[in-house]
Formats: C-alpha cells, structure tokens, sequence
C-alpha cells in the first residue's frame, strides 16, 4: 500500500518589523583586500543598489544617431573606474598627495590604473563586485584567461 501522506509545507511568517532598517543592519560594509607585491591592503566597502544605480548612470552617454533614434550606451570601462573610486576608502583616492605622487591630479582612478598592475586592478574590481553582491564567475574567468 502506497503512503499518500501529503508532505506538509510550512513557510515561516515574518512580520515587517523584521525589515526595518535596525533589524538589518547597514547594507554597506568594509573589508581589506591585500596587494601582496605591495604588502599593503586597500580598504573597500560594498556599494548598494542606490550607488550603484548613480554610478551606472555617471558611466552611461546619450547619443542619436542619423536617423534621429536616441540610445544610451554604457562604457564598460568607465563604469569600472567610477565602482572602484566609489568602494575604496582607503587610501583616499581623493588625497592631494596621492594624486600627486601618483601623476593623477584630479583623477582619482588613475591612481589605481598606475599603483596597480592589470590583474591586482581585475582583482580588486571583482572583490568589489562580489563583497557588493554581484557574481562575479565570468568576470574572474575572463582574467584567469588573461593571466594566462
């Protein structure tokens, strides 16, 4: 005889107050991500949806073309420049300085274009990326192939 039980589903109830902000927690936290070549780490902070959003848009031109349609086209590479200038908090990218020391006066993520060597920038970008939620796996398999 076959057991027809009916395997009982139960869903937990959460009430609202479960979702407020100081049940939660800050969305935005902050780790260290080494440099082994330099021996230091460079303090990061994950971005929220909101600041991801602003920095989507600061990475997005507007165009029209010949036929008068309008398209919005977002640079990839700026993008990834205003996500990192965006997430890291230490060293300030913004420091006098650093931009100085580094021949990037006013543009905060050459610093990190000329400190860094393309895989540590990979590296840092996609720990941003993932401490921000996002996943990462073709990003990180695109720069294991470049590394090879």
């Amino acid at each position: 005889m076959a057991d027809n039980s009916v395997a009982e589903v139960k869903t937990k109830q959460i009430g609202i107050d479960a979702f407020l902000r100081e049940n939660t927690g800050d969305p935005v936290e902050t780790k260290e991500v080494p440099i082994d070549r330099l021996g230091l780490s460079i303090t990061i902070r994950s971005l929220s949806e909101k600041q991801m959003s602003q920095i989507r848009k600061q990475s997005t031109r507007k165009f029209q073309n010949k036929s008068g349609e309008r398209f919005n086209e977002t640079d990839d590479d700026r993008l990834v420049e205003n996500m990192l200038v965006a997430a890291v908090v230490n060293p300030d990218l913004t420091n006098a300085k650093l931009q100085e020391s580094w021949n990037a006066i006013g543009q905060p993520a050459n610093i990190l274009r000329n400190m860094l060597r393309g895989g540590e920038y990979t590296d840092l970008s996609s720990a941003i990326q993932t401490f921000s939620g996002f996943d990462t796996s073709g990003v990180t398999e695109v720069a294991n192939d470049v590394k090879k």
